[in-house]
């Protein structure tokens, strides 16, 4: 039999100020309101920018 290898990855959540949250924002009006652009810059899922207040 061969071997199975179960590997655990552990996410955790980032903690975002209102200085980064502010600038995100900023980065989206910038792009012409591009969410998915910016959600891939900074890999995070476009709902995050969606609910950024």
């Amino acid at each position: 039999m061969a071997e199975l290898e179960i590997l655990a990855r552990i996410a955790r959540r980032r903690k975002w100020s209102e200085e980064e949250k502010t600038a995100l924002l900023a980065e989206v009006e910038a792009a012409g309101g591009k969410v998915s652009v910016v959600a891939r810059r900074h890999q995070v899922a476009e709902s995050l920018l969606y609910n950024v207040k």
